[in-house]
């Protein structure tokens, strides 16, 4: 028998990596973008489980709109500075608007840690804000709790997007994470409570 006659070896398909958990961050896991924005495009709030790892500022921005259009009741928003590669694109605007207007007792909360940026770069949520003050509610942190090592957004204390750094751009979304979304959610009302209203930007507080 030839070389070019012997079988070739089989080749065995490499094995699955484990899912990191979301606070260890996703540096060990194989990241497939394409994957990623089928899960986000395709995620039903309350009915779509799992973790989706989620690497820059596109696939924040995709997890934030896509739970934003599905919320009824509540959103939940801790943040550094509004940053505006989130919260400041025009569909996220005008999703946020439509949601303001269309469901009858919805309530959208954020903790804001530092107004410096939003208030010299001319946020355009910060307008949105004022215009609609039984809906958006804005208060500023205690000093204590500046620079926090994450920022998340809640959606119906069911779904939540957490993103491990500020200053990064790599965490996780989850369409259906109660347990997740209330240990969150717990966080967020003892800052809340604790909190003032942010004053700088002149928005009513709830």
């Amino acid at each position: 028998m030839t070389a070019s006659d012997r079988p070739e070896p089989e080749t065995l398909a490499p094995s699955p990596q484990p899912l990191p958990h979301p606070e260890r961050g996703f540096d060990n896991a194989a990241h497939d973008a394409a994957e990623t924005a089928q899960l986000l495009d395709n995620g039903i709030l309350g009915l779509s489980s799992g973790i989706i790892p989620l690497e820059g500022r596109g696939e924040f921005a995709r997890a934030v709109l896509r739970m934003c259009s599905q919320a009824r009741r509540d959103i939940r928003i801790y943040t550094r500075d509004l940053d505006p590669a989130l919260y400041d694109r025009p569909e996220l605007l005008e999703q946020l608007k439509r949601t303001a207007l269309e469901r009858r007792g919805v309530c959208i909360r954020i903790l804001l840690e530092d107004s410096t940026h939003p208030r010299k770069n001319d946020h355009r949520l910060i307008p949105l804000m004022r215009r609609l003050p039984s809906r958006f509610a804005l208060r500023k942190p205690p000093p204590e709790q500046s620079d926090r090592p994450t920022s998340y957004l809640i959606a119906d204390l069911t779904a939540v997007v957490h993103r491990g750094h500020p200053k990064t751009y790599q965490g996780h979304a989850d369409f259906h994470d109660r347990r997740g979304a209330d240990r969150l959610n717990r966080e967020f009302m003892e800052i809340w409570e604790r909190s003032e209203a942010e004053r700088e930007l002149r928005i009513l507080d709830l």
